[in-house]
């Protein structure tokens, strides 16, 4: 068996996240040609969450630093043509 995707999400999508909808881990796993998904309970949901918190935190952090720094670079570029047009 291969583990293929693990989806957070709310139970339904269609409602905000709230105690009447829940956030809910769905795990797929295939072997061959069958495919079998699982609805983790909601101890191992926040266990989940618990786990990637931090990476995801970092990760976000990172993309908006880097975000920033290629605007950064294009707005030095734009002022430096701007310089050169004068």
């Amino acid at each position: 068996m291969k583990l293929t995707a693990l989806t957070i999400g709310p139970a339904n999508r269609y409602m905000p996240i709230g105690r009447d909808n829940p956030l809910r881990a769905v795990v797929t796993l295939a072997s061959g040609n069958s495919t079998v998904e699982c609805v983790l309970s909601d101890e191992a949901t926040r266990r989940m969450l618990d786990l990637c918190a931090h990476e995801i935190a970092r990760a976000a952090e990172r993309q908006v630093r880097d975000f920033v720094a290629a605007v950064t670079a294009i707005d030095a570029g734009a002022g430096a043509a701007l310089i050169g047009a004068a």
